[in-house]
């Protein structure tokens, strides 16, 4: 689960439990892991972060190394950044393993719109094909 917001970290210390709040509750609910904010973040940062993110889930590495290497991209591509801007994002659960991520299919590829360009042909057909029928014979 990613929780890409301010503060999605955070939540009450409860003696004996430990941290309550929006990631555990995910956690509690079956997610393997959470990726989320210890503190307020910037959109445009997190956006980055993000695409880094993902871009090394698809290689096949697993969530802590893809959080590592978006991280560390970012530190080199502006090295006068503010930590602030990536150093909030902590991994909760079981990091280590991969995410198996699904093969994109040609017609997610397409989003779809072959079978719009296919339902319209049809529908313009349609009326063609109706007055072209022979007529009954009697």
């Amino acid at each position: 689960m990613v929780l890409a917001a301010c503060r999605t970290a955070r939540g009450r210390v409860l003696r004996g439990e430990g941290v309550q709040g929006l990631a555990q509750a995910f956690l509690h609910a079956g997610s393997q892991a959470v990726l989320a904010s210890l503190w307020d973040v910037d959109d445009h940062q997190t956006a980055r972060l993000m695409r880094g993110f993902y871009r090394e889930l698809l290689r096949g590495r697993p969530k802590a190394d893809a959080l590592r290497s978006a991280k560390l991209a970012m530190l080199r591509s502006d090295p006068d950044a503010s930590p602030r801007d990536w150093g909030g994002f902590v991994m909760i659960g079981a990091a280590s393993g991969p995410v198996p991520l699904v093969a994109r299919t040609w017609w997610q590829r397409w989003n779809g719109w072959p079978l719009w360009i296919v339902a319209a042909l049809v529908a313009a057909a349609l009326p063609l094909a109706w007055r072209a029928r022979p007529a009954a014979r009697a």
